[in-house]
């Protein structure tokens, strides 16, 4: 489809993305050996769509559970701080840090029943971007606005994504940011339906309709780049039922990092994007 970049007019040029409950969008990705590539040797992503001339691609699986914040990850310490500034999240720096670099680290993920932080190693041998990856992604301009609910439709959350306006941003976070791996945005999340069955808006769609027919949807708890622009503590997320919900920073959901390709990159003639045959980058 193309969304019109959020507008109304028939003729507006706007991004192109995939729909639906299953389009043949997968792709190998992070491969060990792009000459070779298969299941083994890649990881499956997905294209979202094409925006500003890039492709830009979402991991098929969570690389795991973490924080979106928890200042426990930083240095000094601070157990109890944490808030929805996604340029200094815990989360940012791990994706743009050991993750793109492909290095092990500690990462405070979780906490005890007694409620003391639990540190946990993120071991990047299997999901770290690899050397041979890197050079394909493009540095790109990440969107920080964000709405005080998720009871809106995909169009209207793709403006308050991108909009100048301080009501979408709490207390003067910023309003983009520059790195490699980010997240989906809520809008991805509710473009990703068919609109012809889902009439809902993202707040409602655990509506049947619509999370059967959004091939983004993962039956998990999963993290949004988006933060609630009424609270300085809640991000929104995709909650199991399908529905996008806000919550605490500081507690952990599934991560699927979120990247454009570079737009010199080529794709491979013959290649059906089946999750079969997925497309393979030259």
């Amino acid at each position: 489809m193309n969304d019109r970049l959020g507008g109304v007019c028939t003729n507006e040029v706007g991004n192109i993305r995939y729909y639906g409950s299953n389009p043949n969008n997968y792709i190998y990705f992070n491969c060990d050996d792009y000459n070779n590539q298969n299941a083994s040797s890649c990881e499956l992503w997905r294209i979202i769509g094409v925006f500003d001339g890039k492709v830009k691609i979402v991991r098929d699986t969570s690389i795991g559970s973490f924080y979106w914040d928890s200042d426990m990850n930083d240095t000094p310490q601070v157990s109890s701080s944490y808030n929805n500034n996604w340029e200094t999240s815990s989360l940012n720096t791990l994706l743009n840090g050991a993750y793109l670099n492909n290095q092990d680290t500690t990462y405070y993920n979780t906490t005890s029943s007694s409620g003391s932080p639990i540190q946990v190693q993120f071991k990047t041998n299997k999901t770290g971007i690899k050397e041979s990856t890197r050079d394909m992604i493009s540095d790109t301009t990440w969107y920080l606005g964000g709405n005080n609910t998720a009871s809106v439709y995909s169009n209207q959350m793709y403006q308050y994504e991108r909009s100048e306006e301080a009501s979408h941003y709490y207390n003067g976070n910023p309003h983009t940011t520059e790195a490699k791996i980010g997240l989906m945005y809520p809008s991805d999340y509710g473009y990703g339906a068919d609109f012809e069955q889902c009439t809902k808006n993202i707040y409602s769609y655990s509506d049947t309709t619509c999370k059967n027919n959004d091939y983004l949807n993962k039956n998990a708890y999963t993290w949004l780049i988006s933060p609630n622009s009424s609270n300085s503590y809640y991000a929104f997320y995709v909650h199991s039922t399908g529905c996008v919900l806000s919550h605490n920073v500081n507690n952990s959901h599934a991560v699927r990092p979120v990247l454009y390709l570079n737009s010199e990159q080529v794709i491979q003639d013959g290649h059906t994007g089946d999750s079969n045959d997925p497309i393979q980058l030259q």
